[in-house]
């Protein structure tokens, strides 16, 4: 295992260098063989025992202690939905430059009578 290891990792190396398929496969081979994860090769647990027969679905809720220190904030409860206060700022400051603009708009279309 570690002589394939470190041959997968060397390969890899070249890999990143140079991509051929030569290496691709040589890799893929060696991980298969020697049962060891590589970039081209993933292994996902399959269990043969069938757990729940009916196949009935159960829900089951289970409270879970937060760490301490850690409020309800940290999964949703008790949020607020008031902006932050630099929101409020952020609204103001646009609103006071749309104001001007239209104003300074307003001021060199009006007829001479409305300056």
């Amino acid at each position: 295992y570690l002589w394939a290891r470190h041959r997968i990792k060397t390969l890899g190396d070249y890999e990143r260098l140079d991509h051929g398929d030569e290496r691709k496969q040589e890799i893929t081979r060696l991980g298969l063989t020697y049962n060891l994860l590589t970039a081209y090769t993933s292994f996902v647990a399959v269990d043969d025992v069938v757990r729940n027969a009916t196949g009935k679905v159960t829900k089951i809720k289970l409270p879970l202690p937060l760490p301490q220190g850690v409020s309800n904030n940290a999964v949703g409860g008790d949020v607020s939905t008031v902006p932050e206060p630099e929101t409020y700022l952020l609204i103001s400051i646009i609103g006071v430059m749309f104001l001007y603009m239209g104003w300074k708009h307003f001021r060199k279309m009006a007829p001479e009578r409305w300056r």
